[in-house]
């Protein structure tokens, strides 16, 4: 037996000692079996685009594997160490440039050049910490031999060392994360509960009250004693905090009811919390609160008190104000029905009596006020529907537009006439909509461009849709005397009115804000189109849900 060779030993415990320091820093990463990263994932793809090679790999080596952290251009997640090209890199620290693998000593019978994937061309950076140890390689790989430029390569080792500086971030945001994860856990440990009461007391604004239960005998629920409070519940009592602390409720609030305490007696019992609103009133108090009640951890009743007092008063306006506009409505369209209920009647004891002494142009203007009559009622059933609770209701259904132009077209033949007027409109197609408020709204455009119409030339007016991914929209145009800008914002608001009608006593400045609540009624809006020259256009957009 001959003896061991002493610098072989030497040169093997080396080796040994100098991976356990090389693998103890890539253990602490937690970097090896981790889902990608698009950081890395940009470091690979340009270290392929600056060498034009087809394979693009940030490897990390332990003892036994590669790792592929970042792969492109190759299917596999590993390889075995002792058929990596890296591991040559590795072991020498510093870069290993192979262009042509098979005229290469040292790499002309190594596996992956003799056999799949017939490696041809290598070139690869280590990738060192700071503390020397080599953990990995950036390299590039290829099936045919290639040279890199000098630029190539100088490249390439900027990409090294951009690699190295994000594990080195991630390593420290890593060990910070590690370090602070420790001190909160010990400071929470140690700390938890004034820093639970520090945090609700300090940096909340509605008023917080801590109340300890008071039972009786029998453990019955009789009474609390406040324990703390933040400045708002100060504030809100008129008190000092050392006036507050220490006080019984009953005292202090002696009208609240038997109910709420009961109701405290099953948050503490049960650990549920509640949320309610509460209307409080004695000699001093006249107010609404949002309450939430909860346990603590101690078994006390922790109070939160949202001040809504004037939410509630907005609230009760609102509803007066609703509650006026509906009798208004309902007096409105009531004292409309019944002139309409004789014009109506009258026309059919006119037709009756008159039968066929009747000529076609009488009954032609029969057929005008009856559909005016129709119309007139239909508008009193929307202005019912607008004026219940302030708002517009849809009850929307399929509509013809086609269709609806031309009961409009009839109902306004006779006043474009009378101006020799034409009212223009081709194949509209359908709409999902309301169809009475959609006659409505059309027919208040229609009527404005009738009455704001240009002496200078013939009434023209123009309906026509454009439908787009997620909007209808619905345009009508004239060529009238059209509206100052300054008056576009100003058109839709109630009762105002742009300086061409006033001379229209008849013009209310009602039509449009109705159309613009018809159109925000179906998920719309409406605007005046800034473009147009000579005349208006009204678009009227809605999404495509309703059309």
């Amino acid at each position: 037996m001959g003896r061991a060779d002493p610098e072989a030993l030497i040169s093997d415990e080396s080796h040994i000692l100098s991976e356990v320091v090389r693998l103890k820093p890539l253990r602490s990463l937690s970097l090896l079996d981790t889902p990608s990263d698009p950081r890395f994932d940009q470091i690979t793809n340009l270290a392929a685009f600056v060498s034009g090679a087809p394979i693009a790999l940030i490897s990390l080596v332990d003892e036994s594997r590669l790792w592929f952290k970042s792969k492109l251009g190759l299917k596999l997640s590993e390889t075995a160490r002792a058929d990596a090209f890296c591991d040559h890199t590795i072991s020498a620290k510093k870069p290993v440039y192979v262009a042509d693998a098979q005229g290469d000593a040292r790499f002309s019978a190594h596996p992956l050049v003799v056999d799949a994937p017939h490696v041809r061309f290598y070139a690869g950076w280590p990738l060192i910490l700071e503390n020397g140890a080599a953990i990995g390689t950036l390299c590039v790989l290829g099936t045919t031999p290639r040279l890199l430029s000098t630029e190539q390569k100088a490249r390439l080792s900027d990409l090294a060392a951009m690699t190295v500086d994000i594990i080195g971030r991630q390593s420290l945001a890593h060990a910070r994360s590690q370090a602070l994860e420790s001190l909160e856990e010990k400071t929470a440990a140690l700390d938890g509960a004034r820093e639970y009461y520090r945090s609700i007391f300090k940096h909340l604004t509605d008023p917080l009250v801590v109340q300890e239960p008071i039972f009786d005998d029998a453990g019955a629920l009789k009474d609390f004693i406040i324990r703390a409070c933040n400045d708002a519940a100060c504030v809100l009592q008129g008190l000092p905090r050392e006036k507050l602390v220490g006080q019984f409720v009953s005292e202090m609030l002696p009208n609240l009811p038997k109910k709420l305490m009961q109701s405290y007696a099953e948050v503490i019992q049960t650990g549920t919390p509640l949320t309610f609103e509460h209307h409080y009133e004695d000699q001093h108090y006249d107010d609404w609160f949002r309450v939430a009640a909860s346990r603590t951890h101690n078994g006390s009743l922790l109070l939160q008190l949202t001040t809504i007092t004037d939410q509630k008063n907005r609230e009760s306006q609102l509803q007066r104000s609703r509650d006026a506009l509906n009798s208004f409505a309902s007096v409105i369209s009531h004292d409309l029905r019944t002139p309409l209920g004789h014009i109506g009647g009258f026309v059919e004891l006119l037709e009756e009596e008159l039968g066929d002494a009747l000529t076609d142009t009488q009954r032609e203007y029969m057929g005008y006020i009856t559909a005016g009559v129709s119309q007139m009622r239909r508008l009193i059933k929307a202005l019912q529907k607008h004026a219940r609770l302030g708002q517009i209701e849809v009850t929307p259904k399929v509509v013809n537009l086609d269709d609806l132009m031309g009961d409009l077209s009839q109902r306004y033949d006779y006043p474009l006439a009378k101006v020799g007027g034409t009212l223009r409109y081709d194949r509209l197609g359908k709409v999902f909509a309301d169809d009475v408020l959609l006659d409505q709204m059309l027919s208040n455009l229609i009527g404005n461009s009738l009455r704001y119409r240009s002496e200078d030339r013939p009434l023209q007016i123009t309906v026509s849709v454009d439908r787009t991914e997620s909007e209808t929209i619905i345009k009508v145009t004239d060529n009238g005397r059209g509206i100052p800008p300054d008056y576009h914002a100003r058109v839709f608001n109630l009762f105002d009115r742009g300086p061409e009608a006033v001379d229209h006593k008849n013009a209310m400045g009602l039509g449009l804000t109705t159309c613009r609540a018809i159109a925000k009624a179906h998920g719309g809006d409406i605007e005046l189109d800034g473009t147009t020259i000579n005349g208006c256009t009204f678009i009227v957009s809605f999404p495509r849900r309703y059309a």
